[in-house]
């Protein structure tokens, strides 16, 4: 059987540039948010979280769907397997990206993570626009495949927030009441008009005390 690399992890550089190292560490980052979306989703358990991963599933199998039918090569000399439009990285960053603002600025989302949305907003930019250069600048990607992914991720984005306002929230009490989703405890915190961190914490101190005051 011939040996095949493992891509989600496979990265070549040249060792002897500190700017080829780092763009080597930031290529991974999509490994880094899916480990974050499973840290969100085992400690906050919100609907929407679920509903924004269940998406971002969604867009990666879109990707490969794409690369299948379109089967455009990767660059000269890419030692990566596989086929290289739409770039995968690009499309899932242009996915995280664009759901993430659009849900700060449009859907409403009061479930702060970052005080200051245009900070945070900023980074998420940065970020995605970091990932999608190293792409290009480690050889795995033409530009045109990183700008068609990052273009498709944002589009799908849109097109899932959207699903998520016109269907998910108009349902999502019925959601709440479904066995697994009390059985996992997921619940939806977006009606909250205010920080969901300081109502827990202010609730937890009230609980405390009560349990105190009846000792």
């Amino acid at each position: 059987m011939p040996a095949k690399d493992f891509s989600l992890t496979h990265v070549v550089y040249d060792d002897e540039l500190l700017s080829q190292k780092i763009l080597a560490l930031v290529t991974l980052s999509p490994i880094f948010i899916i480990v974050a979306y499973v840290a969100l989703l085992y400690s906050r358990r919100q609907i929407h979280t679920l509903f924004m991963l269940i998406g971002q599933l969604v867009n990666e199998g879109l990707n490969n769907i794409l690369k299948q039918y379109i089967k455009e090569p990767r660059p000269h000399g890419c030692k990566h397997s596989g086929y290289g439009m739409p770039s995968s990285h690009a499309q899932f960053m242009g996915y995280f990206g664009g759901f993430c603002i659009l849900w700060s600025l449009v859907l409403g989302s009061n479930v702060d993570f970052i005080s200051d949305k245009k900070t945070g907003n900023a980074f998420i930019i940065l970020l995605s626009l970091l990932v999608t250069y190293s792409r290009v600048e480690l050889g795995y990607h033409t530009e045109t495949q990183v700008i068609v992914g990052g273009i498709l991720g944002v589009c799908f984005a849109a097109i899932w927030s959207l699903f998520i306002s016109t269907i998910v929230d108009p349902h999502i009490r019925n959601i709440e009441e479904l066995w697994i989703a009390k059985f996992f405890y997921f619940r939806d915190s977006k009606w909250m008009q205010h920080n969901l961190f300081l109502f827990e914490y202010e609730s937890a101190i009230q609980d405390k005390t009560g349990r105190k005051k009846k000792s």
